[in-house]
């Protein structure tokens, strides 16, 4: 019954009816992919579902055990039972997503704040592990972690949940809500291929990179997260609150000026509106024949 959600619910139908009205072709669909104010839609989707598979959460997920060794944790049991508290950060994560970050923070501000955030703990586990080396210590009998070390491994699980607070749940949310309805389901398609061919990339590089780099895999995962956050102040506008016809004029500049617009607070999506009735009223005087010859 709230206001917000009928007029969300209007906005799906009227698009409906229009999309049950154009029946665009498998050609015409593409065509609008690489029209202008969509594909750069489709850049800023695809990026982010790409580039969340490089904030670390996906290679403890796929490689959790291991991980955990090259904190000193041993035995089988042991990090096995880490593994599962992993999982546990992780769900809270979305929760948190849920209930407090997508609408009551925001989208853009809860990517940046998620970067700022969440390259901490991967920062702190890199530095641990170059100074304590628990690996080469368990390796030598000393398996008595200290208390940077279970630090250590509530960072990982810091990591975990600011993350899926984040930049997990808020990509997917993004990139489903921000493209025309009727080419929706092929730009969603899109997007969506991109995140698992990051998973792809990160799940073939990881192992190498915690053989050859070590204690330099979190400083680079790290530096990855600190970059996803400058991209995301840059060229990542705010969609909360807008409804669905006004995403085509959310997108209709480039990025960084609508961005900045955004930053210094002028009403982006009231502005492009306007500056497309005024090109339109512009188009159809042009069209007008000229009388003022005419007797």
């Amino acid at each position: 019954d709230h206001e917000y959600v009928r007029n969300e619910m209007a906005e799906i139908r009227a698009q409906v009816e229009e999309r049950s009205t154009t029946h665009l072709s498998r050609k015409d669909q593409f065509r609008k992919l690489l029209a202008r104010g969509t594909r750069n839609r489709v850049a800023i989707g695809a990026a982010l579902m790409f580039l969340q598979s490089f904030t670390g959460v996906n290679i403890m997920t796929y490689y959790s055990p291991r991980i955990f060794e090259t904190l000193g944790i041993t035995g089988t049991a042991t990090k096995l039972f880490s593994t599962g508290i992993y999982g546990v950060a992780k769900m809270l994560g979305m929760v948190t997503f849920t209930l407090f970050v997508v609408e009551g923070v925001g989208r853009r501000k809860g990517l940046i704040r998620g970067s700022a955030l969440g390259c901490i703990p991967l920062f702190y586990v890199g530095g641990y592990v170059m100074r304590a080396d628990p690996l080469a210590r368990a390796g030598s009998g000393n398996i008595q972690q200290d208390g940077w070390g279970y630090l250590a491994m509530v960072a990982i699980y810091l990591n975990a949940f600011i993350i899926c607070a984040t930049w997990q749940g808020i990509t997917w949310t993004y990139a489903a809500e921000i493209f025309p309805l009727d080419i929706r389901m092929l730009c969603v398609a899109l997007t969506t291929a991109t995140t698992w061919f990051g998973s792809f990339v990160v799940a073939r590089a990881t192992p190498y990179m915690i053989t050859d780099l070590g204690y330099g895999t979190y400083f680079m995962f790290g530096g990855f997260v600190v970059a996803m956050g400058i991209w995301a102040f840059c060229f990542v506008p705010e969609t909360r609150g807008i409804m669905l016809e006004g995403m085509d004029a959310l997108f209709s500049k480039p990025m960084h000026i609508t961005v900045w617009n955004q930053i210094r607070g002028r009403p982006v999506v009231e502005e492009a509106a306007a500056d497309e009735a005024r090109s339109v009223t512009d188009s159809i005087e042009k069209k007008k024949p000229d009388v003022s010859h005419v007797a």
